[in-house]
């Protein structure tokens, strides 16, 4: 049983979907879901670059100031019609009952494991792991950041080697 292979069922033992497997070129990506950080890598994550969040509330900011503007001219330039006043304070009265206020923020994780195989000589390869944790916030991803550190690759790897050690 090759290492790959071994690799495979390790992960899927520890909860991993495997997502893409390239056996040719020594590649696997896996992920893992969860609700709750796991407990070694609780530090708040740093992003990498402006959020979608950031990036939507930018553009509805910017058209919120282009709508100001419009309304201040338009005020401007018409004439005074309390009429047309009464009109508009109506229509915000009605509006007012249809805002929901109550949002709920939904947060998951999700850990993308990606495995390098090179292969070295015939009896030896090297594998390399890599961990990327993502902040999911109410099905959007709005965070994520490579794991240096982390206890969940080295109980991956001891995982592997007690596999390999089974196989031969």
């Amino acid at each position: 049983m090759n290492i790959i292979l071994s690799s495979e069922k390790v992960l899927y033992n520890r909860g991993y979907i495997i997502t893409s497997r390239n056996e040719y070129d020594g590649l696997i990506t896996a992920e893992y879901y969860t609700t709750t950080p796991l407990q070694e890598d609780q530090a708040p994550v740093q992003p990498s670059g402006p959020s979608a969040g950031q990036v939507i509330l930018v553009i509805l900011g910017i058209i919120c100031i282009v709508g100001l503007i419009y309304i201040v001219v338009d005020a401007i330039n018409s004439p005074k019609n309390s009429s047309t006043d009464n009109e508009r304070h109506h229509n915000n009265d009605n509006h007012a009952h249809y805002q929901n206020n109550d949002e709920r923020t939904s947060v998951a994780y999700k850990y993308v494991m990606n495995l390098r195989t090179t292969v070295l000589t015939d009896t030896t390869s090297r594998l390399e792991a890599h961990l990327t944790k993502v902040v999911i916030e109410n099905g959007t991803p709005v965070s994520s950041a490579a794991i240096e550190s982390s206890a969940t690759i080295n109980n991956f790897f001891e995982s592997l080697e007690n596999e390999l050690a089974f196989v031969r």
